[in-house]
């Protein structure tokens, strides 16, 4: 349930009971990967899953100052984006 209405999902889609789309199952990051693919700019398709959400809700904080201080285990290490195959794996 998503407020008091009842989400149904089916084949990768979300939907509401009357059939109206509510969104998508597809994880974020695995978003950001087929976004690398597609576009040929995996730098922006990280920020896009990453740094820019950030920004949308008021953090207007740089890349630097939002890693500082944050424990190696809460963050990922991107590979992959000269090759065109974006992959992640936590840093620690």
């Amino acid at each position: 349930r998503w407020d008091e209405r009842l989400l149904i999902v089916e084949d990768g889609s979300c939907r509401l009971a009357d059939g109206t789309l509510a969104g998508v199952t597809l994880p974020l990051l695995e978003g950001a990967r087929r976004l690398a693919a597609w576009s040929g700019e995996p730098g922006r398709a990280i920020a896009a899953a990453t740094v820019l959400p950030r920004r949308v809700l008021g953090d207007q904080r740089d890349v630097r100052a939002l890693l500082l201080g944050r424990p190696l285990a809460e963050t990922l290490r991107w590979h992959g984006q000269d090759e065109g195959q974006l992959h992640w794996q936590a840093a620690a």
